[in-house]
């Protein structure tokens, strides 16, 4: 099966075109809690700093609990809730409750200052927000600063009295075994998430993405066996948000840590954990290879290392090449917008970032539009399975961004060799 085609007459190139197994129509709750209910066993998750092992029953129950004291605190079909949150045990279950109630979460970089946070809450004008016991005070400073009146702000993981605790809306209901996921409308137009965009261009947008974008995700990369995965981003990069959907895909179990990059951490989920895909920056490589122990650490288990996120130089991967007896390094390439759009995991040459992936077509045109053939420099443009719709409350940047044929501006330039 070739992993690129290219069709000559409307000048496009196409990923390979899979059907996704879950139907798109679907919301997403509907089909992450089928996913749950299939296998209750499964470890999903793994809390490197705590040990707590989560399974696929004991996740949705937590969903569930989420999404039913949420729906008792008023909260409703299209309200936006904000996550300025690291990766904490309940983090992803709280992500999963609000798509299950149609609530679009926005994820914040916990580490926003007062503006970056205040920037993005007067755009989306949250219903809630949720954030961590290292941050509260920013998120606090924030809210008051842009939004009307007071509104609830959730603390995960806090020993203090004068904040609300995200864990309290844990407490069994006594209703769990009665919940059944709602049907909420067209996946085409409800929104799952917002993230931010990168902000290299300003301030960050607000990337709409829908039930129909997410299920999409979710049904089109099932790996062939269960994998244990890991990255150190939050989930407000895509980057996070992606590694999460991919254990519902796949079967897998993911690690999280709400602590920074470090060596010894990488090593720590390798050596300890054996996680067999990885997913980071090239600059965090580089301080891997730099580290006194980089050459003693069982790499067995790793049979994927994903780079991302800026260049990397062939040097960076050979080099870690080396150190991997049963894996390879691979570049690829994404956006908020589109999500992954390139990789080079099936075969590799140097200068290039790959093949578009499953259901991802990409063009390439000049600066007036029109489209360019293989070997010609261009604006390279990007369209998924399922289309992007926009930037929240941005027609201008959404009408900038996105053509009259659904493909995505990425700000990028390339070509096809």
């Amino acid at each position: 099966m070739a992993l690129c085609t290219y069709d000559e007459a409307s000048r496009t190139w196409y990923g390979v075109q899979r059907v996704s197994i879950y139907n798109p129509k679907a919301n997403v709750g509907e089909v992450l809690n089928h996913i749950l209910l299939r296998t209750p066993d499964r470890i999903i998750q793994i809390d490197m700093d705590t040990g707590s092992r989560l399974s696929c029953a004991e996740f949705r129950m937590r969903m569930v609990r989420f999404a039913q004291h949420l729906t008792d605190a008023g909260l409703r079909k299209g309200d936006i809730v904000a996550m300025a949150n690291g990766n904490s045990e309940n983090v992803a279950p709280l992500a999963c409750a609000l798509m299950t109630l149609g609530a679009p979460f926005n994820p914040l970089a916990p580490g926003f200052n007062v503006e970056d946070m205040a920037h993005m809450l007067r755009l989306t004008q949250p219903k809630m927000v949720f954030c961590d016991d290292d941050n509260v005070e920013v998120v606090r400073q924030a809210v008051c600063s842009v939004l009307d009146g007071e509104i609830p702000i959730y603390v995960f993981e806090s020993q203090r009295d004068d904040v609300k605790h995200a864990e309290d809306l844990l407490i069994p209901t006594g209703k769990e075994e009665q919940f059944m996921p709602a049907h909420l409308g067209d996946s085409h137009e409800l929104l799952s998430m917002i993230l931010c965009s990168s902000g290299t261009t300003g301030p960050p947008k607000g990337v709409c993405v829908t039930h129909a974008q997410t299920v999409s995700t979710i049904g089109c990369y099932p790996m062939d066996k269960p994998v244990t995965v890991f990255n150190f981003s939050p989930l407000y990069w895509g980057t996070g948000v992606y590694m999460l959907l991919s254990t519902f895909a796949s079967g897998s179990t993911r690690l999280i840590t709400r602590r920074l990059f470090s060596e010894e951490t990488f090593f720590e989920a390798v050596e300890k954990h054996r996680a067999n895909f990885v997913f980071m920056q090239p600059s965090y490589a580089n301080q891997i290879l730099r580290h006194k122990r980089a050459l003693q650490v069982d790499y067995s288990s790793l049979w994927a290392l994903a780079f991302g996120g800026s260049y990397v130089s062939e040097g960076l991967r050979d080099r870690f090449d080396l150190l991997l007896p049963n894996g390879r390094t691979y570049n690829t390439v994404g956006t908020s917008e589109v999500g992954w759009a390139t990789n080079d995991i099936a075969k590799r040459k140097p200068g290039s970032v790959g093949t578009p992936v499953v259901n991802v077509s990409v063009k390439i045109v000049d600066d007036d539009g029109n489209d360019l053939e293989v070997g010609e420099k261009g604006h390279v443009m990007l369209k998924g399975a399922e289309p992007f719709i926009g930037y929240y409350q941005n027609e201008e940047a959404t009408r900038a961004t996105i053509d009259g044929r659904g493909f995505v501006h990425t700000g990028d330039i390339g070509y096809f060799d």
